[in-house]
């Protein structure tokens, strides 16, 4: 988001047909961008500028300029969208009650 496109990358390496719960969290207090993979979180980096959420939102790839690169191989699925950053208790909480 923004004109400094940030990336917060997992540690993590993913099993091959094993479902993940992500939750990304942009936190203005802090001015940090949080990635959680099944509740725990995996990376932080800054994100202190101005977004502005009136566009569109990508899933599953990312934006450069008006194309999509870095495309996801796989499948996506159990969208949700929240309107304000989520605490940690309630990350654990969606990861605990989310898991098929």
């Amino acid at each position: 988001f923004g004109k400094t496109p940030v990336q917060a990358l997992a540690t993590l390496t993913p099993e091959a047909g094993r479902w993940y719960q992500l939750v990304g969290v942009r936190d203005l207090r802090t001015g940090t961008f949080s990635l959680y993979i099944d509740g725990e979180l995996q990376a932080q980096v800054a994100s202190s500028e101005a977004w502005s959420a009136k566009g569109s939102t990508i899933i599953g790839a990312a934006r450069a300029g008006s194309k999509r690169v870095q495309l996801l191989t796989g499948a996506v699925t159990g969208i949700r969208i929240y309107n304000g950053a989520l605490t940690e208790a309630e990350i654990s909480e969606l990861a605990t009650a989310d898991s098929p």
